[in-house]
């Protein structure tokens, strides 16, 4: 049952046991209504934004008035519209308040999805400049060791052609190159 319309039905009733079901009804939705309200803040472990802090303790104080309000007008027969109003006033307090987490929620969201783009747009910047740089060594290693194994491979064409006259290239170098130029010695 809603709070409201247990209120509307307590208003209504026919007898005390009545009314008095009705008004235990109300507070019961009043107490599932805190219930609620308390859940986000036991999830976040009682750590509560400076913006909903205020929000937060003022709407639970305006609802837990009210269950008391509700507790203490059962076995009374007093008029029960001026507690209507309040329960309404509550709801839509209620309503704005959850309005306001859930604007605030997404906008965290937001702040942290963009958070996240971020980082992986320069990690992917990072990767790209890590690829490129071991691409250029490789072709840098490759294209230098290949133009030493063409000047030995034309060096050794020419000596088999009978031409001992050339100067063998790298024979200086301390790496496979140098030991292939000194073989050809």
């Amino acid at each position: 049952y809603d709070a409201i319309e247990s209120v509307d039905a307590a208003q209504s009733a026919s007898s005390q046991a009545q009314r008095n079901a009705a008004l235990a009804q109300s507070s019961g939705a009043i107490d599932f209504a805190v219930e609620l309200l308390d859940e986000p803040i036991a999830q976040a472990d009682g750590e509560l934004p400076q913006d909903f802090g205020a929000s937060y303790v003022a709407l639970r104080d305006q609802v837990e008035l009210l269950q008391g309000k509700v507790d203490a007008l059962r076995g009374t027969s007093t008029d029960l519209a001026d507690l209507r109003v309040e329960i309404m006033e509550a709801k839509v307090a209620l309503r704005d308040f959850t309005g306001f987490v859930r604007t605030r929620i997404k906008l965290s969201t937001d702040e942290l999805f963009g958070e996240i783009t971020a980082f992986f747009l320069i990690l992917a910047a990072i990767s790209a400049a890590c690829i490129a740089a071991s691409i250029f060594g490789a072709r840098r290693i490759a294209s230098g060791v290949s133009v030493k194994i063409k000047q030995l491979t034309a060096t050794m064409d020419k000596i088999v052609d009978g031409d001992t006259s050339i100067r063998i290239p790298s024979r200086g170098r301390q790496d496979e190159s140098g030991e292939m130029a000194r073989a050809l010695e």
